[in-house]
């Protein structure tokens, strides 16, 4: 028998999926997902809406436009590529 090889994988950017959730519910997990990702230091992430209607993609993009931990984001389809606000280390 071989032995096992362990093998460092990539670290990868975080994924909030909100395929299937509404958009109310989507808003309050974007919400939390940001402030976990900004506590751990994450510099960005993407958030995967789905095509369905597009209501939780919209919902998602104002929320984003607004938010205090969002730098900036990018549309990718049906995900967001967002850019987190870097956490300052003296703080």
């Amino acid at each position: 028998m071989r032995p096992r090889r362990w093998r460092r994988r990539k670290a990868q950017a975080p994924v909030l999926d909100l395929r299937g959730v509404d958009a109310e519910r989507a808003l309050r997990l974007l919400d939390q997902w940001l402030e976990r990702g900004f506590l751990r230091g994450t510099s960005y992430g993407t958030v995967v809406c789905g095509w369905g209607k597009g209501r939780v993609l919209s919902a998602v993009s104002e929320k984003l436009d607004t938010h205090r931990l969002v730098a900036g984001y990018r549309s990718n389809g049906p995900e967001l590529i967002v850019e987190i606000v870097p956490r300052d280390p003296n703080h």
